[in-house]
């Protein structure tokens, strides 16, 4: 998706924490 590449750049972003937060499980598979 487009946030896909986004996160990757800046995984520092207030958005990555939220998701994160909301779905670590998702976020971590999509992480690795």
């Amino acid at each position: 998706m487009r946030l896909m590449p986004m996160l990757v750049m800046s995984p520092v972003t207030p958005h990555y924490q939220l998701s994160f937060r909301m779905s670590p499980v998702k976020a971590s598979n999509r992480h690795s």
